[in-house]
């Protein structure tokens, strides 16, 4: 069966895919044309989050952009004058057009549903915008809290969808009763991919910022 842009993005706004082989192989599939198409779709995400981080990071923070893609991410952070980022995404072929925006000190291949390679409270600030509509489960954040130090900061999007029917939001709540963190921002639902005939105002998504606490 062939694929297209519009057919795997309409298939993402239905059931976005958790298994993360699909995942991988839908945004190598994408990478080439990867960023002329959220700019069609009015992906407005990498904006939105780096003008939130200026609210809760310090410019001197090193934060981890988990699910960094092409590097829009990065690129946003890096011109708000964060300049001590570090990248990870599972496909290869985005990363190696994050590495031409020449705005990471390092960029890895890894797939966030597995234990990350970095150890306990290595980062000031983990960073993940647009990219956990693609886990079944809040394990990535479970890893987040655990890479990020005690003070530092997890600033992600979520789908409202899933946040409020999806059981993400419950998971949050529990991971705040743990003592893992605490919420201490949480936006409006804000338009996800405007331009897109499937999301428009359909499908829209929260940011947060959680400041870890243990």
């Amino acid at each position: 069966m062939s694929q297209d842009p519009q057919s795997i993005s309409s298939n993402w706004a239905h059931t976005p895919p958790v298994n993360a082989s699909k995942v991988e192989a839908d945004y190598d599939f994408l990478a080439d044309d990867y960023d002329d198409l959220i700019k069609e779709w009015g992906y407005d995400g990498p904006r939105i989050g780096a003008e939130l981080a200026k609210q809760f990071f310090s410019l001197e923070d090193s934060i981890l952009d988990a699910g960094c893609g092409s590097g829009l991410t990065g690129e946003s952070l890096y011109n708000r004058g964060f300049t001590n980022i570090t990248g990870v995404d599972i496909s290869q072929k985005l990363l190696d057009k994050a590495t031409q925006r020449q705005v990471y000190r390092e960029l890895v291949k890894a797939n966030l549903q597995q234990q990350l390679s970095w150890p306990d409270n290595t980062f000031d600030a983990t960073y993940s915008i647009g990219v956990l509509t693609y886990f079944p489960d809040n394990f990535p954040l479970l890893e987040f809290c655990r890479v990020t130090r005690p003070g530092g900061w997890v600033l992600f999007s979520q789908r409202v969808d899933l946040f409020e029917e999806g059981g993400h939001g419950r998971a949050y709540n529990s991971m705040e009763s743990q003592g893992l963190w605490q919420q201490k921002y949480i936006s409006q639902p804000t338009a996800y991919l405007p331009g897109h005939s499937e999301y428009a105002q359909n499908i829209l998504v929260y940011y947060l910022a959680y400041q870890v606490t243990k």
